[in-house]
């Protein structure tokens, strides 16, 4: 359940705010929040699908695999925490799956 994958996140993370939430860890599928300073909305991006991020003055440009880009104005630090976020689940979950 979408529950589950963000308290799992969560656990192995030990955050309470922001938590992305774990689709499907095989295939790196993981969805992660950012808030947009100018709407105040809250928006979700799958860390599967994120090519590239660049940051030019407050705007920040996301570049998707299927070459679609989408602007938004997150800070670059904001943007790359919740990506590393993503990460260090992938990396820690993949770690206890070898130790079996």
């Amino acid at each position: 359940t979408l529950q589950g994958g963000k308290q799992a996140v969560s656990d192995y993370l030990r955050i309470k705010r922001m938590v992305p939430i774990c689709l499907k860890a095989e295939q790196s599928y993981m969805l992660f929040p950012v808030i947009d300073r100018d709407t105040r909305m809250r928006i979700w991006f799958n860390y599967a699908c994120v090519e590239r991020h660049i940051h030019q003055e407050l705007a920040c440009y996301v570049q998707f695999q299927n070459g679609e880009q989408l602007q938004c104005t997150v800070s670059k630090r904001v943007f790359q925490k919740q990506l590393d976020r993503c990460y260090f689940y992938l990396y820690l979950r993949a770690c206890m799956m070898n130790r079996r």
